[in-house]
């Protein structure tokens, strides 16, 4: 590894120092620099004078910081880069110091453009010119808007159907949880009831726990609802889950398993947290069945007819939980987040933290910080755990 002391800010060189970290949009906004121009490099741990690099800062633990900072530019780029393949953030390691080193961030021209920083309703569309970034052009923009690759990318074209799926949704006037999950690759999942019903009736057989908020059912009917799909449960009853042999997982869930406790129209922070988590674990155990797992996998999560509905920060069994005292949801009657593209090698490490980008958007769309997510959820480890 070249160390980049010495070099020169330019079109595809940025230095940021680590102090950065604490301003994740910082970086976010190199990142959409890069994206809408050719591409690039963000060094950060690099400090700099005229644009020349002169000196390095440790980053301890870079490995937490680096999942924490992929989450941020997933949430504050639009549309969300596809981690791994548009954006890529590497630890490089002192070689004299394995427990510290330096994040780079090394960002492909984007398939999708324009791409935005996102500022809570506002959108900034920036591109790299030399060393500098720049608010692009209305003629620009207008190019990247109409712009179509010859080659169709297909983890785009997933992204796209599932964003259409969710919009239709909306539109239908479904009333509840919808958490999705689509392999962008050509795979056949095993549909035979003897290798699915196991998976969708013992929780215990996908990680998730036996008495949680999950997609399993010792009750509903396990039964096939289209030549190459198959179905938990009752369409529009309390929930019910969907399978495609092509990769596709549908959850379904109804506004009412989301209330436990509290006021009417209140949102239960463990069904939110643990059902999209329980929806992502039955993926990766499907698709880990797979001869060739998919590459990457497309996920997305909608709650629909939410208008007036409440959520409390923190974990139930906090103060800041029982004190609070939280404000409706008023912007739309549904909320539909954002899509992330995740690469297997992440669902399959760790489930939990693919299926917490989901979330967390849910808590921001309520006006929470990261740190106002229940205590179950472990950002450190990635793991969601429950006591007992």
């Amino acid at each position: 590894m070249e160390w980049p002391l010495g070099g020169r800010e330019s079109l595809k060189t940025e230095f940021k120092p680590a102090d950065a970290l604490r301003d994740p949009a910082s970086i976010a906004r190199e990142a959409v620099g890069f994206l809408n121009a050719e591409g690039g490099e963000i060094w950060i741990g690099v400090g700099e004078s005229g644009g020349v690099a002169d000196s390095i800062e440790a980053i301890p633990d870079p490995e937490k910081k680096r999942d924490r900072l992929q989450d941020a530019l997933v949430d504050l780029v639009e549309p969300s880069p596809m981690i791994g393949r548009e954006v890529a953030v590497d630890v490089v390691r002192f070689p004299a110091d394995p427990i510290q080193g330096l994040l780079r961030v090394r960002v492909s021209h984007g398939r999708r453009p324009p791409y935005a920083l996102l500022r809570r309703t506002m959108r900034a569309y920036l591109k790299r010119t030399g060393s500098r970034i720049r608010p692009m052009t209305r003629e620009e923009l207008a190019a990247a808007f109409t712009q179509r690759s010859g080659e169709v990318d297909l983890a785009t074209e997933v992204v796209r159907r599932l964003e259409a799926d969710l919009q239709k949704w909306a539109e239908d006037g479904f009333a509840g949880l919808k958490v999705l999950v689509r392999a962008a690759a050509k795979v056949v999942l095993a549909l035979e009831r003897e290798t699915l019903e196991p998976l969708l009736r013992n929780p215990r057989l996908t990680g998730n726990r036996p008495l949680g908020w999950n997609f399993t059912s010792n009750s509903a009917e396990l039964r096939p609802f289209h030549p190459d799909g198959c179905r938990l449960g009752k369409e529009g009853s309390a929930q019910w889950m969907s399978i495609w042999a092509r990769g596709d997982l549908e959850f379904s869930a109804a506004l009412d398993r989301l209330h436990w406790q509290g006021q009417p129209k209140t949102l239960w922070p463990h069904a939110l947290l643990e059902f999209p988590a329980s929806v992502v674990r039955l993926a990766r155990t499907l698709y880990a069945k797979c001869a060739e797992p998919p590459e990457h996998i497309a996920l997305g999560l909608g709650l629909f007819q939410v208008k007036g509905w409440t959520l409390a920060p923190r974990s139930p069994a906090s103060i800041g939980y029982q004190m609070a005292n939280p404000e409706p949801y008023t912007e739309e009657d549904h909320f539909l987040g954002v899509p992330v593209v995740v690469r297997w090698a992440d669902l399959e490490g760790s489930a939990d933290r693919c299926a917490y980008l989901l979330v967390r958007q849910v808590y921001q769309a309520f006006g929470y910080e990261d740190s106002d997510i229940p205590r179950e959820y472990d950002r450190d480890t990635g793991q969601l755990r429950f006591p007992g």
